[in-house]
C-alpha cells in the first residue's frame, strides 16, 4: 500500500494538497473553539 501511495505522490503531487488543506482547516476550527469554550467558561480569564 505504502509503495502504491508513493507511486501515485510522484505522478500526482496536487493529490496530497486537498487532504493537507482539509487537515489544517480543521485543526484551526478546533483551535477556535477550544480558545472560545476557555474564554467563556474560565472565571479567571481577563477577557
Amino acid at each position: 500500500m505504502l509503495s502504491d501511495g508513493q507511486k501515485n505522490l510522484q505522478v500526482l503531487p496536487y493529490q496530497l494538497l486537498y487532504p493537507a488543506i482539509v487537515i489544517v482547516i480543521l485543526m484551526l476550527a478546533f483551535n477556535l473553539l477550544a480558545d472560545g469554550l476557555r474564554d467563556a467558561f474560565d472565571p479567571r480569564s481577563e477577557h
